[in-house]
């Protein structure tokens, strides 16, 4: 039996004005094996203040066992950085998500 619990996870982060903010991530997803990713779901430039939300979630997870970041789908495949990123437009180097396989 799965039981699940709405909740609201922010991050604060700074916003292209230089103005503190806070972000909910849109998943909080834990896998079977444990792992946990916290995922902010975007389409190419739908944000603005992505990279900003995703740098600041990339900070917030360093040194916790978490992953995840900004995800954008392409072509079929969701893809999210482990790295600080500058833009949603580009996804080369960043990783898929493939939860069968996480």
């Amino acid at each position: 039996m799965v039981t699940r619990v709405k909740q609201h996870y922010c991050i604060p982060y700074e916003n292209s004005q230089k103005e503190k903010s806070l972000f909910y991530v849109d998943f909080v997803v834990r896998m079977k094996n444990g792992k946990v990713f916290l995922f902010d779901t975007k389409t190419e430039n739908s944000d603005s203040e992505a990279p900003n939300k995703h740098n600041a979630l990339i900070e917030y997870m360093k040194d916790k066992d978490l992953l995840g970041g900004v995800i954008v789908e392409k072509n079929d495949v969701w893809y999210y950085s482990r790295f600080p990123i500058t833009t949603t437009e580009d996804v080369t180097g960043w990783d898929a998500f493939f939860p069968d396989k996480q």
